[in-house]
């Protein structure tokens, strides 16, 4: 007996070990009691949290009490093929006996047959006994193919008991889940951000969240994630904003179907750009055919537009030139960034909400294209808004040299430009800076600028450039109503310049100077003139810069000639200014003097026609005295002619000098030459009469007077002396060479002709006793009445 209690003791043990394996094993193929787990949906502004509850199906119960029967679907782990079902069934024996149980007691009727379980747990034994009064939990796996419905679960064992259950709701279904991810938007690339498996496994009611990275190649505008096209059972937790070029997460929610599902689902994600976020409020056009013509473009023309841009979205906008788009009747054609040298420019740069920018995109068309209409188009093509557009009616234009011509014959001359804007729109009033240097002495007259193609909007006209000075001028031009490349053309005319007036008071003509120097053909032609300066600042007056125009030409100033005039030198005039004095110029002897004009700066600053007539001046040399007698005289006698030549002068003035012991006259002046003709004799007095006196041409004897006769006895001989005065015209010529005085005399005395040979003349300048012969020196004793007589 006690034997007996013990071995039903053991037993009991093994069937409670049994069944708590098996409801380990019950446990461990059934889903876990899902727990609430927050969901998020989204609104505009705030996130509200719901909790999504699994709800488990109530167990059926056979009506023998003997079986109850709980199944779950888990067709996905066999990828679909068949229906399988893990059926859990739960043993009772409410029956005295023990009653066998082996796998092949279960059968799935379904509508198509029959079937016994197709996987046994390891954890199930083949043929378990359950003794009367005891519950045991069976779990086995049907396999029924896809078209067959099941209708019951089936007990029959050999002992005869027999138990049917209808087949159960499952209380759960697993899925085996591959998703893959595509959006609308070509320029989104979407990354997992956990290592998932490639199937997800889920059971029906459970939520698994999954984190998606989006990283955005829209530069310009942000995207908004606002939706999904998908399974039902995959939702999306919440709208995501993407920045542009930027990335964000977005978290997808996954909630286990009712139904054993296998495969893969596509979830797509669904990008919004919204249009009303951007509103252009200006779009004009210019024309910028210049652009073209410097970038060499044949057929081709640019238009450019200065938009005005508002963004009233979320995050930031970036806008970009490629994104703008023009239609014209020749195509489409994409802005772009072009190098206009203007300053508003349209800049890749954030501009947040509520913020207004402006700026300019060009386009690249052809040359007769006509612009249609002008739209913001993401590069992944959304075009977010449009505007008609018209013909250009605004011109670009591109100064690409300046051409500086100045108009005058003015030398030395400077010009130079300074901060010049080279680009600009039609109607636009630009400035540069005009630099005229003046690096003469005289001032420079400037009577106009001009400036083509474009115009000028001020006057610049009768100026004045003092010498060595710098004037600086701003200059304003206008931008002309065309699309215009190529040079500036600025032209500087000079004025006629009246600063300086020069007066002749009187001139003279010097060939002897030219021909003493050896410049034969050659002959100095001397001015006197008076210069007077009215003008501004300074005039740096220099004699070298007078010229003289004749016949044969134009010759320079020289101031080499003989003569000792008062010569003009160089000086500063200031206003008001006059000086006077000579200029000299050496001239062939066959030009004809017609004006003298002063050249500075390569222009002829004033002048003078010369209209009067001429003075001359002759160099003498020296003067040689001969004489003429009737006949020759026997006597033991001599004659000696002696003559002085007086400073002074009868008329008008004369210059003298006694350089290389030559005397200079002007023309017209009176030669006062005073002749003493002197006889001795030591046997009487010698007499003789002064028939004339010639002079050698060109000069002319105006007149001779007698002045006095004198006899006297001395030294053992007789003198007579006679003194006369010679009064000689300088000729109207300039004339180098000697005065020949000849004396023509009557000689009064009995000898004869034999003795002519005896009697000597000398003929001298008296000045001292070296010039007297050796022979004569008892003259010097009457040195002083000589003196006297020649000189009274």
């Amino acid at each position: 007996m006690q034997r007996n209690s013990l071995l039903i003791a053991v037993v009991g043990i093994i069937v409670v070990v049994i069944a708590a394996i098996g409801f380990l094993f019950f446990m461990h193929t059934s889903p876990a009691t899902p727990t609430s787990t927050p969901t998020s949906i989204p609104t505009s502004r705030t996130t509200t949290s719901t909790t999504t509850s699994t709800s488990t199906s109530m167990p059926t119960i056979s009506s023998s009490n003997i079986m109850t029967v709980t199944v779950k679907n888990i067709s996905a782990c066999v990828h679909d093929k068949c229906q399988e079902f893990c059926v859990r069934i739960e043993m009772h024996n409410p029956f005295s006996h023990n009653i066998t149980i082996t796998p092949g007691d279960f059968k799935l009727v379904t509508t198509s047959g029959d079937y016994t379980p197709a996987i046994i747990p390891s954890s199930t034994p083949l043929a378990i006994t359950l003794h009367p009064g005891c519950e045991i939990n069976l779990t086995y796996q049907f396999h029924i193919p896809n078209s067959v419905k099941p209708e019951e679960i089936v007990f029959s064992c050999p002992s005869g008991i027999k138990s049917c259950v209808p087949f159960p709701k499952p209380i759960a279904y697993l899925s085996l889940i591959h998703l893959e991810y595509t959006t609308n938007d070509t320029e989104l690339k979407i990354y997992a951000c956990c290592n998932l498996p490639q199937y997800i496994k889920v059971w029906s009611g459970q939520n698994i969240s999954v984190r998606l990275r989006i990283c955005s190649s829209h530069k310009s505008l942000p995207v908004v994630i606002g939706g999904i096209e998908s399974a039902s059972f995959i939702k999306l937790n919440q709208t995501e904003l993407i920045p542009p070029g930027g990335m964000s997460h977005v978290l997808l929610i996954l909630q286990g179907p009712c139904e054993s599902y296998y495969g893969a689902i596509n979830v797509k994600l669904l990008a919004l750009i919204n249009g009303s976020w951007l509103n252009i409020t200006k779009a004009i056009p210019i024309c910028a055919k210049a652009l073209a013509e410097e970038n060499h473009l044949q057929g081709y023309t640019y238009i450019l537009y200065n938009f005005t841009l508002t963004y009233y979205g979320p995050c930031y906008f970036i806008p970009l030139a490629c994104d703008f788009v023009l239609k014209t009747n020749d195509g489409i054609f994409r802005g772009c960034i072009v190098y206009t040298g203007l300053s508003d420019c349209l800049h890749s740069e954030k501009i947040y909400e509520g913020v207004t920018t402006s700026g300019l995109v060009g386009f690249k068309v052809p040359e007769n294209a006509i612009p249609e209409e002008i739209y913001y188009e993401d590069a992944a093509g959304v075009k977010i808004l449009s505007l008609t557009t018209t013909q250009p009616k605004l011109y670009y234009s591109i100064i690409s040299r300046v051409n500086i011509m100045n108009i005058t014959n003015y030398t030395n001359i400077c010009i130079k430009i300074y901060c010049i804007n080279t680009r600009g729109i039609s109607g636009e009033v630009s400035y540069f800076t005009l630099c005229i240097a003046n690096n003469n002495g005289v001032p420079f007259p400037l009577a106009n600028i001009t400036i083509s193609p474009l115009s000028s909007v001020a006057n610049y006209k009768n100026m004045i450039v003092p010498a060595y000075t710098k004037y600086t001028l701003k200059i304003r031009f206008e931008f002309p109503n065309f699309s215009y490349y190529g040079p500036l053309n600025i032209t500087i005319y000079s004025g006629t310049p009246h600063f300086i007036t020069i007066t002749i008071n009187n001139y003279t003509i010097d060939k002897a100077d030219a021909e003493f120097i050896g410049r034969q053909g050659y002959e100095y032609v001397l001015f006197n003139v008076s210069v007077a300066y009215y003008g501004p600042g300074k005039f740096c007056f220099s004699p070298c810069l007078f010229y003289i125009i004749t016949s044969v030409g134009k010759f320079g100033y020289c101031k080499d000639c003989e003569v000792k005039f008062n010569y003009l030198y160089s000086e500063v005039l200031y206003n008001g200014t006059i000086i006077h004095g000579y200029i000299s110029f050496l001239i062939p002897c066959t030009a004809k003097p017609l004006k003298i004009v002063y050249i500075e700066g390569g222009v002829v600053q004033g002048g003078a026609n010369i209209m009067l007539s001429p003075n001359y001046i002759s160099r003498i040399q020296y003067i040689s005295i001969s004489y003429t007698c009737n006949k020759s005289c026997s006597l033991n006698a001599r004659i000696l002619i002696y003559y002085y030549l007086h400073n002074g002068h009868l008329s008008g003035y004369a210059v003298t000098r006694l350089e290389r012991c030559c005397k200079i006259f002007m023309s017209g002046n009176i030669l006062n030459i005073t002749i003493l003709v002197c006889s001795h004799c030591r046997v009487k007095y010698l007499n003789f009469t002064i028939t004339n006196i010639t002079v050698n041409s060109p000069f002319i004897v105006l007149k001779i007077c007698k002045r006095l006769c004198y006899k006297c006895f001395t030294f053992g001989c007789y003198y007579i002396f006679e003194i006369l005065s010679l009064i000689v015209k300088v000729p109207n010529e300039s004339y180098l060479g000697n005065i020949s005085i000849t004396v023509h005399f009557h000689l009064d005395c009995s000898s004869n002709s034999a003795d002519l040979g005896s009697i000597q003349h000398y003929s001298h300048e008296y000045h001292n006793r070296a010039l007297l012969p050796s022979n004569e020196y008892p003259l010097l004793l009457l040195k002083d009445e000589i003196n006297r007589l020649l000189r009274e």
